[in-house]
């Protein structure tokens, strides 16, 4: 038996190193901003507004399209926010950036350094304006009025793991086994999450006589384990994201012992009401195979699989008070059962010859079925008499709610490959194979995928004889076949099937009535992606350390599944899945390896690859391009490529701004103001409008 001990600490110190990184980048960019402000003065006194014209380039390189977010530039007698755009597909798009404060913060003393103590001021409004009020949040001695408080020291902690494992294997000529049992203990790094984990495997291997041999494997996992909950949901992400987020001069408590918190919560109070979510997964696998040995070379296997995996999700949200008037509640409980199965059945014959040492000959006929199937279960409670009280019942059941669901899948392929090569040197194969899904109507299930290729060990040709000195293997290589996909559907088990919602009520005759329509368009004809692929390579071996691969490959995707848009007129919204338009991907993929042995001991090597794509749309089913929201599909650009707007640069003054946006329009409701990003006129007409959208891919 092995026992495994391991302390576990380190994600609060990465948090803190990103923290860390972050303020180091923040403080350098600040400080570029500060030398390029313009020292000129306004009249009273104040200063100008105005930015040096070689920060706006700087700055276009710092301020990228991305998730929204916000970075404040602060510097002494200047302010202003800068908010990034959406990425493109969100459901609103800011053009431009808003300043969200631009007055000028006065101080009678000059803080030689900028970081949380000068932030808690400028956001309580306030300005800190002398050395003492900074020392307080700096040293810690007046916890309540000048709080600094490190919140991932509330919820994080140094961790404890135990592993334990037993293996038992032995067996004879004509029977071989193995079993082994596991045990995993783990306290998390974060406060109120821990885990159980306990694992079954075997394996047996039975020769039944000389033709007919027997070989079964299972195993089995039990997975229990938490995590630490908000009071209103979210589990650890959302105590993280809390953390992160709240600012130091919240206290962890108040002088009454009452909790300090912004309208998020407080994450150290949830750690301290020990809310939790609990989670329990079951899974459990087994193959059971048999092979029997018709003939000399030929060998048929008959071989079932089942698959099954239970999840059940226990999210209990305490009630949590944080003073008398802050609160986040009542208890609340939901309780979420699913299950997935899946079956194999697999008959494959193989046959294996050489022939007068020479001619060698592999073959491979198959049948496959596989079946999945998956249900989920959901009950929902609240108000319970007390946090203690966990089980459903104790909710309140005028509150309750439930649903489910079920959903199957199937799939049925024949297939077969054959193999030729001749001395090692001619290499042959052709592969077959139809695959029929269920998720396609019938009349589109079945999809025909055959492919060849060929290879030549040219390094085996007598004529290359006197390389064999420094070259130990040239292999040149081609190959062309049509795959299918069927993976691309956003409806992974019904694509071509309407959806239908019941509930959608109606009035007639002086009630209400219960009534059910379609909430998605679908198209019965949808089936599978075809791609024609073919490339060409070569695999070379040299100077017995040395190996270099290249490749170059064509693929055409045809009747591609894609979402198209529908007009407001349609009667329903969104998009809907088709079979439409075609592209193609071409490029160059090449590695190189270099592997050496110093001796028995020690060796070292190196890899390196390098790739080049190019992907273009060569057809859209008779349009030239498709747009949806801040993507377009467009005839000789990439797919899926970016439309949006394109920046030239920042605006230096609200001046600027206002003399841009009379020449140019706007046609966004917010006026442009000075520190926006300056739009291009990108088509030139003199007008800021929707076709100044340019592709980025």
């Amino acid at each position: 038996m092995k026992i495994h001990f391991n302390s576990i600490r380190g994600l609060d110190d990465a948090l803190c190193s990103m923290y860390l990184s972050k303020r180091t980048w923040t403080e350098e960019r600040d400080t570029a901003i500060r030398e390029s402000v313009q020292k000129e003065s306004n009249p009273d006194g104040s200063l100008k507004e105005e930015i040096d014209p070689d920060l706006q380039k700087k700055l276009s390189i710092m301020f990228k399209i991305g998730s929204r977010h916000m970075t404040l530039l602060r510097f002494i007698n200047f302010s202003v926010t800068v908010e990034g755009l959406h990425r493109a597909g969100q459901d609103d798009f800011d053009s431009h950036a808003k300043r969200l404060d631009n007055r000028i913060i006065r101080s009678s003393t000059r803080l030689a350094k900028f970081g949380e103590n000068e932030m808690s001021d400028y956001y309580r409004g306030k300005i800190i304006t002398t050395d003492e009020a900074l020392r307080l949040f700096q040293d810690g001695t007046d916890p309540y009025g000048h709080p600094n408080t490190v919140w991932t020291d509330y919820i994080y902690r140094t961790g404890f793991m135990h592993k334990h494992s037993l293996n038992v294997s032995g067996g004879s000529e004509d029977v071989k086994y193995m079993a082994s049992a596991g045990f995993l203990g783990q306290e998390g790094t974060l406060r109120n999450s821990d885990r159980q984990q306990f694992n079954l495997r075997t394996n047996l291997d039975i020769k039944l006589s000389d033709k007919f041999t027997m070989r079964t494997n299972m195993a089995f996992i039990h997975n229990d384990y938490s995590e630490p909950n908000a009071s209103y949901g979210g589990g650890s992400t959302q105590l993280i994201r809390q953390a992160d987020r709240i600012a130091p001069w919240i206290p962890y408590k108040k002088e009454d012992g009452s909790y300090g918190s912004i309208s998020d919560g407080n994450p150290a109070a949830w750690v301290d009401i020990n809310s939790r979510k609990y989670h329990l997964l079951q899974n459990f696998s087994g193959i059971l195979a048999f092979d029997y040995h018709i003939i000399d070379g030929l060998t048929f296997t008959l071989q079932g699989a089942y698959v099954t995996n239970i999840k059940e999700t226990k999210d209990y949200r305490k009630e949590c008070w944080y003073d008398d008037v802050n609160y986040h509640g009542p208890d609340q409980l939901t309780e979420t059962i699913s299950r997935w199965s899946r079956y194999t059945l697999d008959a494959l014959l193989n046959y294996d010859k050489t022939f007068n040492q020479d001619h060698h000959f592999k073959a491979m006929a198959g049948y496959k079925i596989e079946k999945y199937d998956y249900r989920n279960l959901e009950a929902f409670r609240k108000s319970f008499p007390n946090s203690e009280v966990t089980d459903l019942n104790g909710g309140d059941s005028s509150t309750q709610t439930n649903s489910g669901y079920s959903r199957e899948l199937a799939l049925l392929s024949y297939f077969g490959r054959l193999n030729y090569d001749y001395k090692g040197k001619y290499l042959l194969e052709a592969n077959f194979r139809a695959d029929a899904s269920s998720r396609f109507a019938k009349g589109y299930r079945w999809g025909y995928f055959p492919s060849f290729s060929a290879g030549w060990r040219i390094s085996e040709e007598d004529f290359m004889e006197n390389t064999h000195g420094w070259l130990q293997s040239l292999k040149l290589r081609g190959s062309w076949g049509l795959l299918g996909n069927q993976d691309a559907v956003s409806d992974e088990y019904y694509p071509y099937l309407p959806t239908l919602y019941i509930g959608k009520n109606f009035p007639f005759g002086g009630s209400v009535h219960q009534g059910i329509t379609v909430v998605s368009h679908k198209v019965t004809t949808i089936s599978w992606e075809n791609s024609t692929n073919w490339g060409i390579g070569f695999d070379a071996n040299f100077l017995n350390e040395f190996m270099l691969s290249v490749e170059y490959y064509n693929r055409k995707t045809s009747d591609i599944i894609m979402d198209i848009p529908v007009s407001d007129t349609f009667g329903i919204s969104g998009t809907y899945q088709d079979n439409k338009g075609s592209l193609r991907n071409s490029g160059v993929e090449a590695s190189f390896a270099w592997n050496h042995s110093f001796n028995k001991d020690w060796r070292m090597g190196i890899n390196a690859n390098f790739s080049y794509n190019k992907n273009e749309l060569l057809d859209l089913a008779g349009v030239n391009e498709i747009i949806d929201g801040y993507m377009i599909n467009r005839i000789g650009e990439p797919y899926q490529s970016f439309y949006v707007y394109e920046v030239d640069g920042l605006f230096k003054s609200d001046e600027e701004a206002a003399a841009y946006e009379k020449q140019y329009g706007n046609p966004w409701s917010l006026p442009f103001k000075g520190g926006d990003f300056r739009i291009k006129d990108a088509d030139g007409d003199g007008k800021l409008t929707d076709k100044d959208r340019v592709v980025k891919g």
